[in-house]
């Protein structure tokens, strides 16, 4: 069954962590608000997503890949490579496995056809427990800045010329936030 497009510009930011004696990508797509990006729309998000990113991932995770797509499509129209390290260092915290992730919810004004509210969800591996914890609580100083960064989509990034918003494929204007205190459960494909 085709699928439509996604009617929103967005960047995809792919991140290398480790797994299993090896390593593995996992990535989350930004969708904003706007027209299409030109090319320093998109370096200028791209510099506030990587400011952002940095402060939540350990430095065992490495921020690899930039992905630009316009609204209406799903073919890629630029990409940036890079080699960007998380800064949160594991003292005082152990790694969880890596299939583990955190939670951002965003919640948004509008409704789906049936009446039910649409949340937009970012998944986050490479999360980290505080040494001595419970086992369940995302790190203090992981979780602090998760919700730091969840506010400052929210409350949008300027690219340059305008303050974009973090929004659903199809619009969906993120109004809200919740990131999650507990570490969740999400499979890599094998």
């Amino acid at each position: 069954m085709p699928t439509t497009p996604p009617s929103q510009p967005s960047i995809k930011v792919t991140v290398r962590s480790p797994r299993r004696g090896g390593t593995v990508e996992w990535s989350n797509r930004w969708f904003f608000t706007g027209a299409n990006l030109t090319s320093g729309q998109f370096a200028a998000l791209v510099a506030l997503l990587e400011a952002e990113y940095k402060l939540i991932l350990p430095t065992t995770s490495t921020i690899i890949l930039y992905t630009q797509y316009d609204a209406g499509s799903d073919v890629p129209v630029a990409t940036s490579s890079v080699s960007v390290a998380g800064t949160l260092a594991s003292t005082g915290r152990q790694f969880t496995p890596s299939d583990a992730a955190w939670l951002m919810r965003f919640s948004t004004s509008q409704r789906t056809s049936k009446n039910h509210p649409i949340y937009l969800f970012k998944y986050f591996h490479a999360v980290m427990i505080d040494t001595g914890g419970d086992g369940d609580s995302v790190a203090a100083l992981q979780k602090s800045r998760g919700d730091s960064f969840a506010n400052d989509v929210v409350t949008g990034f300027n690219d340059g010329t305008a303050t974009r918003h973090i929004t659903g494929p199809y619009g969906a204007v993120a109004i809200g936030q919740v990131v999650s205190s507990y570490v969740h459960h999400r499979d890599f494909p094998t």
